[in-house]
């Protein structure tokens, strides 16, 4: 019945069917959903989540089942799709990139082999579908968020055991830890909370940790740790039809205020994520637009489509680890079967990559991240930010220097989101 009720709101960005590597058919014009999207923490990987609902969208129909799929995004080809019994909503990497959790419609948290698909173990303690899940800065906690029974629970990740229980007698909406993993900031129906990890195993949320009167839809840290950006439903009156706007909220933790807000009137957020730097703030909302909002200017600088997204639940989007490239579900019909080779499986398929507001600061910026994150630091290496871009006509002579590095000179992520925003300010040129 709960799934029933679940999925008559939905209409999900959705992914499309590599031919062969499934471990069951999916039915000729089934559509399956993609829900979540993550980065692996070296960048090189993408991970989707979601699910296909069954021909009679009701919680016993067998034809119902889960997808699970691992991209390499050097190589544009399928690590592993699986269909599990179960759908997803949310999906994380362990901070050592060998693990998966996913929150699941069955009220568990999957544990998954991150490079099979093979599932480890299932932790049990929510009583409604899992809405969001992610790991400490250090691999050792887990944390999860459930809809129907209003709780965020703290899981030991070593043993797979319960800590900590919050009831919030609200929804759950969304979840993030702190960047030094001392706190939890929950976004519920009724409201922004800051949890400490430290407190009693049982505990309901109180106004001294509310720190936001709004229904938070999703919420992510920025990359310094000091701001929350926070994104809400838009409402649609019931009596006369009409819609009232969606915000994007910037709270300062520092100063524990609320520094900016922007509007937009393009329906719920349903993804959100900070850009390189914190200059940008990519958003889905629910009339399938991916907006990209400058946050010096506040106001929406490029426009990407999507589709299927729904004000109900949250869409996946997400930067790589180094700021140059964005993921975010396309949809797809599954009658056109998605192979795997190469392109189709990145642009055609249930992942889209976009190089949103190249400009030679953010080339520069990256720049300065493959030099730090180089496990040798030769002369070549550290030419690459000696001196730093100013001009287009320099992007050639950039580009062939990149190119000219050995191969593990710079990570390969890093490399990749280099060649790929120098390629978007080429094409950029008039």
């Amino acid at each position: 019945m709960f799934r029933q009720m679940l999925w008559a709101f939905l209409f999900f960005i959705f992914g499309a069917t590599p031919s062969g590597v499934f471990a069951q058919q999916i039915q000729p014009n089934a559509t399956t959903y993609i829900l979540d999207i993550a980065w692996s923490p070296d960048g090189t990987q993408i991970a989707v989540a979601g699910g296909y609902p069954g021909e009679t969208e009701n919680q016993s129909d067998t034809s119902a089942h889960g997808y699970i799929s691992v991209v390499d995004v050097l190589t544009n080809h399928l690590v592993f799709v699986t269909e599990p019994a179960s759908m997803f909503t949310s999906i994380a990497w362990s901070p050592d990139g060998k693990q998966l959790a996913l929150g699941s419609f069955d009220g568990t948290i999957w544990i998954v082999n991150a490079l099979t698909g093979e599932r480890i173990t299932n932790l049990i303690g929510h009583q409604a579908t899992v809405t969001d899940v992610e790991w400490s800065s250090d691999g050792a906690l887990l944390v999860s968020t459930g809809n129907w029974d209003e709780l965020m629970i703290l899981w030991d990740a070593k043993s797979y055991s319960s800590i900590r229980y919050v009831n919030f007698n609200a929804h759950t909406n969304t979840l993030a830890f702190s960047p030094d993993s001392l706190s939890i900031a929950v976004g519920t129906e009724s409201g922004l909370f800051i949890i400490p990890i430290a407190g009693e195993a049982q505990t309901v949320a109180g106004q001294e940790t509310r720190v936001l009167n709004e229904w938070v839809k999703q919420l992510a840290y920025s990359r310094d740790g000091r701001y929350l950006a926070i994104g809400t439903i838009a409402h649609t009156s019931f009596i006369t039809g009409l819609r009232d706007e969606a915000k994007i909220i910037l709270f300062d933790l520092e100063n524990d205020t609320v520094s900016q807000e922007f509007k937009s009137d393009l329906g719920s957020i349903s993804g959100l994520v900070w850009g390189l730097d914190n200059q940008d703030i990519a958003v889905l909302n629910q009339d399938n637009l991916l907006t990209i909002w400058s946050i010096s200017e506040g106001v929406v600088i490029e426009t990407f489509s999507a589709s299927g997204i729904d004000r109900y639940q949250q869409s996946g989007v997400a930067y790589s680890p180094y700021g140059g490239r964005l993921a975010f579900g396309n949809a797809l019909n599954n009658t056109s079967p998605i192979i795997d080779n190469g392109v189709s499986v990145l642009s055609e398929g249930a992942i889209h990559l976009i190089v949103p507001a190249p400009s030679l600061d953010k080339l520069n910026a990256i720049a300065a991240l493959c030099v730090r994150d180089s496990v040798q630091r030769t002369e070549s290496v550290s030419a690459l930010t000696r001196t730093p871009l100013t001009m287009l006509d320099g992007l050639p002579d950039f580009v062939a220097q990149i190119n000219a590095l050995p191969d593990g000179a710079i990570p390969a992520a890093c490399k990749a989101d280099l060649l790929a925003v120098a390629e978007a300010l080429t094409f950029s040129q008039p």
